[in-house]
C-alpha cells in the first residue's frame, strides 16, 4: 500500500506537468506577476483523536501554474501529545485576488507505543484548506491559514499564520 501512496505525487506532478506546459506557452504579460511563494508557518493542531491541542510549525511553496490554479507542497510538524510530520500535494485553487482555497493528498507520520514498545506509523490523509494573502511591499506575505487533515476516520484541526516570500 505504501508504494501506491508514493506513486501520488508523481502521477499529480505528471498530470499538472501538463498544464504547466501550456501555462509556459503564454506570454509574459499574464498578469501573474510572482509565480512562486514560499512561507514558514506557525500555528496550532487540535485532534480529535488526542482531544489535545499542540503547537505546529512547517513551511509550503507554491508554483502558481495560472491565475486560478498552482500546485505545491506543505510539511508540518506537531509537537506535545500529538508528535506528528505531515508532508501534503497540494493543488491551490485562487477564486478571488489573495484567496487561495487548496486540497492534497499527503502521509502523516507518528510514532506509536504499546506494551513499551515504540514503532513509527504513516497513514494516507487528506489536507483542505483556506488562506488568505496580506501582501506587503509587493513580495511579502502574512497569510492568516485554516486546515483540516481527515486520516484514519480522525480530523485534526490546524489554524495559524504564514510568513512568506513571493518571487
Amino acid at each position: 500500500m505504501r508504494s501506491w501512496l508514493c506513486g501520488i505525487p508523481l502521477v499529480m506532478g505528471v498530470l499538472l506537468g501538463g498544464f504547466a506546459a501550456h501555462a509556459g506557452e503564454q506570454e509574459h504579460g499574464d498578469g501573474l506577476g510572482h509565480r512562486h511563494h514560499a512561507s514558514l508557518f506557525m500555528g496550532n493542531t487540535y485532534s480529535t483523536e488526542k482531544s489535545d491541542n499542540a503547537l505546529s510549525i512547517g513551511f509550503d511553496y507554491e508554483y502558481r501554474i495560472t491565475k486560478w490554479v498552482g500546485t505545491g507542497v506543505m510539511y508540518d510538524y506537531t509537537s506535545g501529545n500529538i508528535n506528528a510530520h505531515v508532508a501534503a500535494v497540494p493543488l491551490f485553487i485562487h477564486p478571488v485576488e489573495n484567496v487561495r482555497v487548496y486540497i492534497g493528498p499527503g502521509l502523516e507520520s507518528k510514532k506509536h507505543e504499546e506494551h513499551g514498545h515504540t514503532s513509527d506509523a504513516e497513514e494516507f490523509l487528506v489536507r483542505i484548506g483556506v488562506m488568505y494573502d496580506w501582501h506587503v511591499m509587493e513580495r511579502y506575505s502574512i497569510t492568516p491559514t485554516f486546515e483540516v487533515d481527515f486520516v484514519d476516520g480522525e480530523q485534526s484541526y490546524i489554524f495559524g499564520v504564514g510568513f512568506g516570500v513571493l518571487f
